[in-house]
């Protein structure tokens, strides 16, 4: 089973229950999840819940799942990673203020270029160039008993245990 970007808009509970039953003998699930844990961290208005990894792990036990977890796009260290923060922050605080979306929206735009914070934008669909910049995604192994900030991204592989 392939959960890319989706378990924080999901009964977790009873989407690993349903795994359970359709995977086949040796089968898998592999998810992956923003990293509730990154300081910052805004979610989305959609979704249920955001999970830390050993809140991953404790649910995945309960239904009966082995677990080995990894860290994708590595968080920026040094400056960078005061300017992510900064960056994290005020779009935190320009979410929060009580004003029209139009207007939210013009000033973001102005705030990021007095920043010089670049945003990029995908076409409709992904090119090849876009395709060959995460060809080789090096994912990382982490433990599963302590929240990690040093990743954007969470991956789990996930095996039924054998009954």
């Amino acid at each position: 089973v392939l959960a890319l970007a989706v378990i924080y808009y999901l009964d977790l509970a009873a989407f690993l229950r349903e795994c359970r039953r359709v995977l086949a003998p040796g089968g898998v699930l592999i998810f992956c999840t923003p990293n509730k844990d990154l300081p910052g961290f805004r979610p989305s208005r959609f979704s249920t819940r955001y999970y830390s990894i050993p809140e991953l792990a404790a649910v995945l036990s309960q239904q009966g799942f082995a677990v080995e977890f990894f860290g994708g796009f590595p968080v920026r260290k040094g400056s960078a990673r005061l300017v992510d923060r900064a960056t994290a922050l005020g779009g935190t605080i320009l979410a929060a203020l009580p004003m029209r979306p139009d207007l939210r929206d013009r000033l973001r735009v102005a705030i990021s270029r007095a920043a010089r914070y670049e945003r990029s934008f995908l076409d409709g669909e992904l090119s090849e160039q876009d395709m060959s910049e995460v060809a080789d995604l090096p994912l990382s192994p982490i433990p599963g008993d302590r929240p990690n900030d040093a990743y954007r991204v969470l991956y789990g592989v996930a095996r039924p245990h054998q009954a």
